[in-house]
């Protein structure tokens, strides 16, 4: 593994009496994809919430590039360099896709701006109000909004959920590039195949435990885990 950026360590959230994680380990590496799977309910967005800031986790630390970000509130975990999207959400809807990416550098970085466009295929629509873009598209200016941040690690939350075939083999693509250039990505996805072939590693979920982390190729050796997670 290349030098971690990302590190969770013996994570555990505790709502009321409900236990979501217990004692969760993570390490994301520099330049890696890592993929986060399990079923409903498995921990994973908590997982997020937790390493982005939106929640506190019960015990256990977090850190990004070696610090300590347990704790620290959201708008500063992103200054820091850790940038989440949202499911189904890309940007402001009334403002148009070039808008929206000036907003997130606050016009400061056009170059950077037409770069993030160029790498997403995001050209054809620069002038048209994200509301009125297809869901495929708003998931790219999410992405594209997150880039132009220049994030140290990138958190997807189901880039694929909700789309066709062809929009999901696209939008895979897109983040495939993305990882090219040389970002550092951690995402959650139902869609396993198509998961598989995009990461470098997997972490497995479930009832809010880890299961089993490895490559795709580890882990599809595993005749228990390809059946109860895997297929």
């Amino acid at each position: 593994m290349t030098t971690p950026v990302l590190e969770l360590r013996d994570v555990s959230v505790r709502i009321g009496g409900v236990q979501i994680l217990s004692d969760v380990d993570m390490v994301v590496g520099e330049g890696e994809c890592v993929g986060v799977i399990g079923p409903n309910g498995a921990g994973k967005t908590t997982l997020f919430n937790v390493t982005s800031g939106f929640m506190r986790p019960t015990t256990g630390t977090v850190l990004l590039g070696g610090s300590r970000i347990d704790g620290v509130r959201p708008h500063r975990v992103a200054r820091l360099g850790m940038v989440r999207t949202f499911q189904n959400v890309g940007g402001f809807g009334d403002l148009t896709v070039r808008q929206n990416l000036v907003l997130a550098t606050r016009g400061r970085h056009e170059g950077r701006i037409e770069q993030a466009g160029a790498l997403l295929s995001l050209d054809g629509s620069w002038d048209i109000a994200v509301k009125d873009c297809s869901l495929a598209t708003r998931k790219l200016v999410g992405i594209a909004v997150a880039i132009v941040r220049e994030p140290r690690v990138l958190l997807l939350d189901e880039p694929l959920a909700g789309l066709a075939t062809e929009d999901r083999d696209h939008v895979v693509e897109m983040i495939r590039r993305v990882h090219t250039e040389g970002t550092t990505i951690c995402l959650i996805e139902h869609d396993i195949r198509r998961t598989r072939a995009l990461v470098d590693r997997l972490l497995v979920l479930d009832a809010g435990r880890k299961v089993a982390e490895g490559s795709p190729e580890e882990l599809g050796a595993r005749n228990d885990l390809v059946e109860a997670y895997l297929s």
